[in-house]
This record gives structure tokens, C-alpha cells and sequence, in this order.
């Protein structure tokens, strides 16, 4: 050691790191292939798990708005009526084909719709060619009795079920069936076959196949292939594409049994709502190609590393520690659930890009979060409006109840008031499918609620108005009202022993047009309102309709402070609704 003594302090430091280099590197090269050869199978599995993940999320959302789009025809007006009036008399097709032809040229991803009524009509249209049904019944079809035991959800069906005959060698495809109820009487009127069209199923497996080298399996009930663009080259142990190929797609249990006897990695995971299943296959040389030349370029850089360790170690060290001191602070932020982009300092390569690369994550966790919060609004959204809609024939036959009664009694004039009252209530509330209306046509849904109420109710309630008449042209939610008013009624005034009354007021103030309806009715107590607040049940098991209304209130103004309720117990209760004059409707 007498010679290391004898050199200069400056070789004895570049000697000393240099050897402390040799020892570490060849102890951490020996742990680091061990480990990487356990990483690389478990990067395999994660690739092979996540891109399948990706598949079956791409194909879920196609056949959720395949679903979405026969909700749309089956409760559309003209099929309703067409499917409904089919055994009646000779029942015109126009409508219910203009409808579909309407409906299904507007979308890239329906191939063909064919709607059969009940005594062997059918009603299509199609972007592609029209396919036969096997039998004028379609109560005679393998899955009628599958698709009505769902309860108006749908059934998947490979090229639905052999019903539809089509042309020779054509290709496989999916069906979405799904029986279509009346919507006054829920009884089955007929049934919709929605084809989806295979060019947009191939885009999401030509996608993977293309970016991640993944050869897919899609498989139905019945384990029957539907989508097989993989076959294997037995001379070269290789996975080749079908549609390169003059062969034939080997068999599921082929291709599973020669993956597990070769060098893949198979993996399957099932379609959302059904029985089918999607097989992927990955090249195991795939992510060990990415890590052998990961470690090259590792080893390269380890020796680089070494010859300039002694001269740039403090120099590199301060270079690189500050973007990383900042990395390191953000994702500590990211367990506290904050995602902030950090700010880019310009280092080295390796440096810059995982700072793009980590913003470019956190800028796409926010954007999936808020696709995720919108959806589930959205959900939410829809799912009050339905709630909403049912409420509507209790209403209708209680008021065709009392019309009866009126005309039994001779009070003819009474009955055209009604009937008026009733049609344009209606006419009003349906406003052509339309959410938006102004607050004069909400004021006189309202008015006519109440001459239909007071015939029912002749001595439970006197209405009278309070109105600004310049607010009646501002916009407003449709149907925002008459959910309190009818509240006010049933809950409020029906319930006090000699009745009471009822104001309706529509007021300016300011940036905003205040809705009101006071009862001097029963009134709650705090506990009793903050129930109904948060749709808690009354005592005999229904639920007041305000929840409802105040949830469409928050959802579509995207706003929590917008109503106000004021009650208590004996005195009456009165709600207040604030409409934003500015807000911009769509």
C-alpha cells in the first residue's frame, strides 16, 4: 500500500472512487439481473393486464353507447306508437323507418337496426347492407326468453343469435337486443336488434394489436370466437396475423395450449354485463427487448459514469438534485391527494424528460378525474330525470279520475276547463323534449297544476300569485315549481284540518329572478326538513319530490346555493328558488 500512499491526494481520490465504483457496480449488476429477471415477468403481466384493461374499457364504452343509442329509439315517440297501435290496424311504417333511418345514419358506430313488433313486422334500417330475419315471429328467436328475463336490459348476441341471415362469408358481428316495453303500461310491444359495426370493434383491437403488439381473442357465451386475428407459425414458434395468412384461425384452446408452450404470455378478462371474454396474447421477448437495451444503455452509462465520477461527482450531484428535490415534493403533494404540475428546470436528457413526463402525468389525472366527476353528475343527472318522468301518469290518472266524476256529475263546463288546464299542462311540461323554458311558461305550468288541483282539492287550499311581470322572460330549468307546489299540497295544506293557503311569487332582485311558493300549511320541524333535504323516507315509505328537484337544481346550474327552505312545525313552510339571469343554457 506503500505506493497508493505515494501518490497524489488527487489520484488517491479518483483511485479510491474508482475502485469503490468496481465493487459497487459488480455487487449491484449481480443483484440487478436477479431482480430484473423477476420485474421483467411481472412487466409482462402488468403490460399484458393493462392493455387488456384498455381493450375491455374501449370495447365497454362502444357497447354502452350502442346501448345508450337503442334506449334512444326505444322510447322514441313514433316507435312507441307504431309498436304499440301494430295488431290495432294497418299500421303505416313511415314513421318508425324515417325515425331509424334518422337515428342510424347520424352514427358511425351502429351498422344496422331492426325493430319487430309482436305480429311479425319488421322496421330497419341499416349504413350497410339489410340482413333477412329467419322467422316473421320473433318470439321463435334462441334468445327472446334471455332478453325479456332481463328486465329492459340488454342482451349480447354473436351476429344475433343466427336471426338475421346475411350474406355468405360474412364476417362476424355484434348484437345489442334488448325487448322494448310500452312506456304506459310496461308490457312488451316488440323487440330491437342494434348491430354494431365491426369497422369501429376492429379499430380498438387494430389499435392494440398496432401500438402494443397484442394479438386478441374476443370470445362469446358460447366461447365461440367473434373477433381472431391471431394464428401462430408452428415452424418458427411466432405469433402471425390471420389477415396477412392464407390459413384458417386456430381454435381457443390451440392458441391457449401453444401460448403456454411457447414464449407468451396469455391473459383474458371479461366484457362488462355479459358472459364474453377477451383473450390477449404478448410476446414474452417484447419487454425483455426493452429491458436488454434499458440494461446496455445502463452498463454504458454505470462506465461513462466512472471515468468521470472523481471530477464530476460534486458538480452533477448539485446539477441534478435540485429537479429532483422538487419531483420529490410534488409526489409527497400527490399523497395528500394535491396534483400540481412542478415547474421544468432545464437539466439532462433523462432529467427534462421525466419532468415533462411526470406534468404530462399529473395534467392527465386531473383531466381522468374530471371525466370521472362528470360522468357520475351526468349519471346522476339522468337518473333524476327518469325519477322524475314516472311521476307524471300518477298525476295523468288521477286527474282523468276526477274529469270522470265532473262528467258524471253533468258539470260540463267544469270538465273543459280541466282539459284544458290538463292539455296545456302538459303541452307546457313536454315543451318538446326541450329542459329550458321561460319563467312566464314555468308560471303557467303552475297555473294550470292549480285549477287541475283545486277541482280535486275544492277545499284544502286557496292559490293566489305575487309576480314581477319583467321576470317571466328570463330562462329557467323547466319544472322547477311545480315539485314544491305539489308538495305543498299533498304535504303541507292536505294534511292541516281546514286547509290553507298558497302563494306563488316570481320576483327580480338584481342578477337573479326568486321563485317562491309559500303554504301556511303543517309545516316541519328542523329535524323533519333536514330529511327531506337529504331524501330520507316519510313515515308511510314515499319520499317527497323536493329532493329530486333540488338535485336537477344543483346538477344543472352546477351550484349548491340556489335554494332555500324555510319551515316550521304549525306555521307553514315556504321555498325559495334563486335562477341566475346570466346563466348560459344549453
Amino acid at each position: 500500500m506503500k505506493w497508493f500512499r505515494s501518490l497524489s491526494f488527487s489520484k488517491q481520490i479518483v483511485g479510491y472512487y474508482l475502485i469503490l465504483f468496481i465493487i459497487t457496480v459488480s455487487v449491484c449488476m449481480s443483484l440487478y439481473f436477479y431482480i430484473m429477471e423477476s420485474a421483467v415477468s411481472g412487466m409482462e403481466n402488468a403490460t399484458l393486464e393493462l392493455t387488456l384493461r384498455d381493450v375491455k374499457t374501449n370495447s365497454d364504452s362502444l357497447i354502452t353507447r350502442a346501448n345508450e343509442y337503442s334506449k334512444i329509439i326505444t322510447f322514441s315517440e313514433d316507435v312507441q306508437n307504431v309498436l304499440r297501435n301494430a295488431g290495432s290496424y294497418n299500421q303505416d311504417s313511415y314513421y318508425i323507418d324515417t325515425s331509424l333511418v334518422r337515428l342510424v345514419t347520424g352514427s358511425t358506430y351502429v351498422a344496422s337496426v331492426y325493430v319487430f313488433d309482436n305480429y311479425g313486422n319488421t322496421y330497419h334500417a341499416a349504413n350497410e347492407y339489410l340482413r333477412t330475419p329467419a322467422s316473421k315471429d320473433v318470439k321463435q328467436a334462441s334468445w327472446y326468453q334471455e332478453a325479456l328475463a332481463a328486465r329492459g336490459g340488454y342482451v349480447l348476441k354473436r351476429n344475433a343469435g343466427n336471426f338475421l341471415q346475411g350474406q355468405e362469408m360474412e364476417s362476424n358481428y355484434i348484437s345489442l337486443i334488448r325487448v322494448i316495453n310500452d312506456l304506459n303500461t310496461m308490457q312488451p310491444i316488440g323487440v330491437i336488434v342494434l348491430n354494431i359495426s365491426d369497422t369501429e370493434i376492429n379499430k380498438i383491437y387494430h389499435f392494440a394489436q398496432t401500438e402494443y403488439g397484442l394479438r386478441i381473442m374476443l370470445l362469446d357465451e358460447e366461447q365461440i370466437p367473434i373477433i381472431n386475428t391471431i394464428n401462430f407459425d408452428q415452424e418458427q414458434s411466432a405469433i402471425i396475423d390471420t389477415t396477412d395468412a392464407d390459413q384458417e384461425p386456430i381454435s381457443v384452446a390451440d392458441a391457449v395450449d401453444h401460448a403456454q408452450n411457447n414464449d407468451y404470455k396469455s391473459s383474458s378478462i371479461k366484457i362488462e354485463n355479459s358472459n364474453w371474454e377477451i383473450i390477449g396474447f404478448l410476446p414474452r421477448d417484447m419487454v425483455g427487448a426493452q429491458v436488454k437495451s434499458f440494461t446496455v444503455i445502463t452498463i454504458m452509462i454505470l462506465a461513462l459514469n466512472g471515468m468521470l465520477l472523481c471530477v464530476g461527482a460534486v458538480i452533477i450531484t448539485r446539477f441534478i438534485s435540485e429537479p429532483v428535490h422538487r419531483l420529490l415534493a410534488s409526489m409527497k403533494k400527490v399523497e395528500q391527494k394535491e396534483f400540481a404540475a412542478i415547474q421544468e428546470i432545464p437539466a439532462n436528457l433523462e432529467i427534462n424528460q421525466l419532468q415533462s413526463g411526470y406534468n404530462r402525468m399529473i395534467t392527465e389525472l386531473n383531466d381522468l378525474f374530471d371525466e370521472v366527476v362528470a360522468g357520475q353528475r351526468m349519471k346522476r343527472k339522468y337518473e333524476l330525470e327518469v325519477l322524475h318522468a314516472q311521476i307524471k301518469p300518477h298525476f295523468l290518472y288521477n286527474t282523468f279520475d276526477s274529469i270522470g266524476a265532473l262528467a258524471l256529475m253533468g258539470r260540463l263546463d267544469d270538465v273543459f276547463t280541466m282539459i284544458q288546464a290538463l292539455g296545456s299542462y302538459y303541452r307546457l311540461s313536454l315543451h318538446k323534449g326541450q329542459e329550458v323554458i321561460t319563467i312566464g311558461e314555468e308560471l303557467k305550468i303552475v297555473y294550470n297544476y292549480l285549477i287541475i288541483q283545486k277541482y280535486r282539492y275544492e277545499d284544502v287550499f286557496e292559490a293566489s300569485y305575487d309576480i314581477d311581470e319583467n321576470v317571466k322572460q328570463y330562462k329557467t330549468l323547466k319544472l322547477v315549481l311545480q315539485p314544491f307546489v305539489e308538495n305543498a299540497i299533498y304535504h303541507g295544506l292536505k294534511t292541516k284540518e281546514k286547509g290553507g293557503n298558497l302563494i306563488v311569487r316570481a320576483k327580480d332582485q338584481g342578477a337573479y329572478v326568486i321563485l317562491e311558493v309559500e303554504d301556511d300549511g303543517s309545516g316541519m320541524t328542523p329535524r323533519r326538513l333536514n330529511e327531506v333535504v337529504q331524501g330520507a323516507e316519510t313515515e308511510d315509505g314515499k319520499s317527497f319530490g323536493v329532493f329530486g328537484t333540488i338535485e336537477r337544481i344543483h346538477l344543472y346550474y352546477e351550484r349548491e346555493d340556489l335554494v332555500e327552505i324555510k319551515s316550521r312545525a304549525g306555521i307553514g313552510t315556504t321555498i325559495s328558488v334563486r335562477i341566475p339571469k346570466d346563466f348560459r343554457y344549453q
